[in-house]
């Protein structure tokens, strides 16, 4: 699903990405445990989604969270 909404992201298909990615977000957050890589992965495309929708103020909390659960997953010395 994530390769799905990216590539409807790419494709100019704006709002159904933002479906897609949204779903998968809460699917991902419901898990038990939740992963938290799947989690950072999936809010990060549907906040590239938003973020070309123009929906900034949006998109930059979860560009925020995304970051912070990739730092979690990788460290500090991951680029």
């Amino acid at each position: 699903l994530n390769v799905l909404g990216a590539s409807l992201q790419r494709a100019g298909r704006l709002a159904e990405a933002e479906v897609v990615l949204r779903g998968l977000l809460a699917a991902e957050r419901a898990r038990t445990p939740a992963n938290p890589r799947y989690v950072a992965q999936a809010t990060r495309n549907l906040a590239h989604v938003l973020r070309d929708r123009g929906a900034h103020r949006e998109s930059i909390p979860l560009y925020a969270e995304a970051y912070a659960l990739h730092r979690g997953v990788f460290g500090d010395a991951q680029p």
